[in-house]
């Protein structure tokens, strides 16, 4: 036995206003985890750009927001690099101090004053052992996932009652 289901749509509901909801809270959420992601890099020198893409699917009825950056010195950061060697290049031999403090940690959301300590060494290689991930994208992503669906449920909440007056 087939069934078929057919969706209802009173004629004075109006999908605009529902449509007008989401995208301005996707928009106030792609400006909440921007902020986040921003704080990661709050003392860096060097500051990645981070976009934004929102989208919802009328069809799906799907709703996504994505930062990101392509920034290649960023995702070392956040995913980790293994361990490898480097040599010195340009120069007969490599120079740099013999301690390090991290301006980041692993999966907390921010940064803070890091630097170089110790003195300085001149090898000609050296075999780093790598930078453990501070898997900022999944962290945020774990933080905002709760807030995200409880503001997407009042947009629509927000949106039903200015239909449905």
């Amino acid at each position: 036995m087939a069934f078929v289901f057919k969706s209802i749509i009173p004629k004075d509901m109006d999908i605009d206003v529902f449509r007008l909801e989401y995208l301005n809270e996707l928009r106030k959420e792609a400006r909440t985890i921007t902020k986040e992601y921003k704080k990661t890099t709050r003392t860096w020198k060097h500051k990645p750009k981070f976009q934004t893409l929102i989208g919802l699917s009328r069809i799906a009825g799907e709703a996504s927001v994505l930062v990101g950056t392509d920034d290649e010195q960023y995702r070392w950061v956040d995913e980790g690099t293994r361990a490898h060697i480097i040599n010195a290049r340009n120069a007969p031999s490599l120079a740099f101090q013999t301690g390090f403090r991290p301006k980041t940690r692993s999966r907390v959301i921010g940064s803070r004053k890091g630097g170089r300590s110790g003195p300085i060494v001149r090898p000609k290689s050296v075999r780093h052992p790598g930078s453990k991930a501070r898997l900022f994208s999944e962290t945020i992503a774990d933080k905002r996932t709760a807030p995200f669906e409880r503001n997407m449920r009042r947009a629509n909440k927000r949106a039903a009652d200015k239909v449905f007056k």
